[in-house]
């Protein structure tokens, strides 16, 4: 039987076909605190990285140091791209957290869940900003830039 020992980058849609995404932890064995190959920026599905067996969301910050994720549960957390350690935890939804969006700044995050909100948080301080109550439960987030022209 197949079985993968450590992953360097893996897609969240091909987690499934290695098994982590069927509710079991990753292997944690101690192949997972070697460093990481010259050429990788970040390791998914390790220890280092685990935020649950279901990953809906995965973002960047604009300068590539931190990455969001969103999960099957009500936090959003922020990590350090490079150490794969957690800086943040944005907590304050009721219910798994469907969807996330930075803004292009980087200072602004986004996010939708089941709980059927939208709220802003301030990214360096992990405090909500803002918060809209919707009809209905929120999938996809997007960050728009408006120009005006006179």
């Amino acid at each position: 039987m197949f079985r993968v020992r450590w992953i360097v980058a893996l897609p969240v849609a091909v987690s499934s076909l290695f098994g982590l995404a069927n509710g079991e932890p990753p292997v944690t064995a101690k192949t997972f605190e070697d460093p990481l190959p010259p050429a990788a920026a970040v390791r998914l599905g390790s220890s280092r990285l685990w935020h649950g067996p279901s990953v809906f969301e995965l973002i960047f910050s604009p300068d590539g140091k931190y990455l969001f994720s969103a999960a099957g549960d009500p936090t959003i957390r922020l990590w350090e791209a490079s150490t794969g350690k957690e800086v943040r935890a944005f907590q304050g939804h009721e219910g798994k957290v469907s969807a996330i969006a930075l803004r292009g700044d980087g200072r602004v995050l986004a996010s939708a869940g089941e709980d059927r909100t939208v709220r802003l948080w301030d990214v360096a301080t992990g405090s909500e900003l803002r918060r809209w109550t919707r009809s209905e439960v929120c999938l996809a987030l997007r960050w728009r830039m408006l120009a005006h022209y006179y």
